[in-house]
């Protein structure tokens, strides 16, 4: 059995029970889509001038200034809550990046006629988010296309799996990952209880 403790934070001044009461009550993740209360009302270009991008040096450290690489491709990032530090990333990496809102058709996103389609993190459940399920399909046998935390279990139901909680959380950067194919171990970083099963993946896909 997977449980997460529900626990109520609040600026009120409410008495212990009343906030162990909202606590019991509190509708949690299941079934929730917490990704239109975050997305993004809008399509924006990141950091077209490269005012934010640029990698952090510490000031007074002797350390020459970081400059930014030259554009080499250009993708959409889906926002189901994304992160700006990965924004920050996916710029130092050579990407040109053009948000858009999770409710974004493939049609949509294909008329920027981008190099790759990204798939962000995210809040709630990726079981209700069925919209962005059907998108991604449509997506993934056009254009190269990856995710990460959200973004990685939506690829996952795209493909026809699903997710499952897992007994103990995967929490921490000391996760072992074993690639299949080479048998190489590389430790990770992760913050999971809900990995992707196989689905309808082709067998060469591990």
């Amino acid at each position: 059995m997977s449980i997460a403790m529900k626990a109520c934070l609040t600026t009120e001044q409410i008495s212990p029970a009343e906030a162990t009461q909202r606590a019991i009550e509190g509708e949690g993740v299941i079934g929730m889509d917490y990704v239109r209360e975050v997305s993004t009302n809008k399509i924006y270009r990141w950091d077209p001038e490269d005012k934010f991008s640029v990698p952090w040096s510490i000031a007074g450290n002797g350390e020459t200034k970081r400059t930014m690489p030259p554009i080499k491709f250009h993708v959409v990032a889906y926002d189901y809550g994304i992160k700006e530090n990965i924004l920050r990333l996916l710029r130092q990496k050579g990407f040109a990046v053009t948000v858009v809102p999770a409710s974004t058709t493939a049609d949509e996103a294909l008329a920027f006629n981008p190099d790759g389609i990204f798939l962000s993190n995210g809040p709630g459940d990726p079981a209700a988010l069925s919209y962005a399920h059907e998108t991604v399909h449509d997506l993934m046998v056009k254009k190269p296309i990856f995710g990460i935390c959200l973004g990685h279990q939506i690829l996952g139901f795209a493909f026809g799996g699903s997710t499952f909680k897992l007994k103990f959380g995967h929490r921490g950067a000391n996760q072992p990952v074993k690639d299949l194919r080479t048998g190489k171990v590389a430790i990770t970083a992760q913050i999971t209880d809900s990995p992707s099963t196989q689905g309808r993946c082709p067998q060469m896909w591990k």
